[in-house]
C-alpha cells in the first residue's frame, strides 16, 4: 500500500469554483495533486490511497481517492466533476486524527520537507508507506507540530521547494524504481 497525503491550507469543498478552480483557494494544486499520483502510464495506480487534507475552510475535511475504486479521468475537469457530484470519500477528521490512524494501521509515515534527511540516506520500505506533501504554500508551524507529535521522519528530495505534484512524481518514480530492484 502506497498513501501519498496533500495537506492544503487554502483549499476546501465549500468555495469550489468550477470554473475556475486556481481562485477557490487554489484547487487546481489539489486537482493536479490528485492526477500525478493515480496514474501511471495511462493506468490507475491500484496499489495507492491518496489523502487531501482540506484545511481552506472553518471545518477541516478530507478527501480521500482509492486507486482501486476510481475510474480513469482525462482531465482536471473530469475530477474536479466527480468531486463535485460526491463521488468522492469525505471524511470528517483532522489531519492529526489522519496521521494518527494511519500509524495505527502500520503505516510508516515522511514528510517531504526542505530541511530534511536526503531521501537516499533513509531505507523507505516499499508497501505500507506514505508521504506528507505541502501545498504552494509549504507546511504551518501548527502541520509541523503535529507531524513531531505523531513521529512523522522529516526526508528531503532537495534543498529547494518543489511543486507538490511534481514531489508526488518523484515519490513514485522513487518507489518503483527501489521496489522493482527488491
Amino acid at each position: 500500500m502506497r498513501i501519498l497525503i496533500l495537506k492544503s491550507n487554502t483549499a476546501c469543498l465549500e468555495n469550489i469554483n468550477p470554473k475556475s478552480p486556481a481562485s477557490s483557494g487554489r484547487f487546481d494544486v489539489v486537482l493536479d495533486f490528485v492526477l500525478e499520483c493515480l496514474y501511471d502510464n495511462r493506468k490507475v495506480r491500484s496499489d495507492t490511497i491518496i489523502y487531501v487534507v482540506l484545511s481552506g475552510c472553518s471545518k477541516e475535511r478530507i478527501l480521500m481517492f482509492r486507486g482501486d475504486a476510481i475510474p480513469y479521468l482525462e482531465s482536471e475537469d473530469d475530477l474536479l466533476r466527480l468531486i463535485l457530484r460526491g463521488d468522492v470519500e469525505v471524511l470528517d477528521e483532522g489531519f492529526e486524527d489522519l496521521l494518527n490512524n494511519l500509524v495505527r494501521k502500520g503505516i510508516k509515515l515522511f514528510c517531504l520537507y526542505e530541511e530534511g534527511v536526503d531521501i537516499e540516506k533513509i531505507d523507505v520500505p516499499c508497501n505500507n508507506v506514505g508521504f506528507i506533501i505541502g501545498d504552494q504554500d509549504g507546511f504551518k508551524i501548527e502541520d509541523l507540530n503535529i507531524m513531531r507529535r505523531v513521529g512523522v521522519e522529516f526526508i528531503s528530495i532537495g534543498p529547494l521547494p518543489y511543486l507538490s505534484w511534481f514531489c508526488c512524481v518523484f515519490v513514485n518514480y522513487f518507489l518503483d524504481s527501489k521496489c522493482r530492484e527488491a
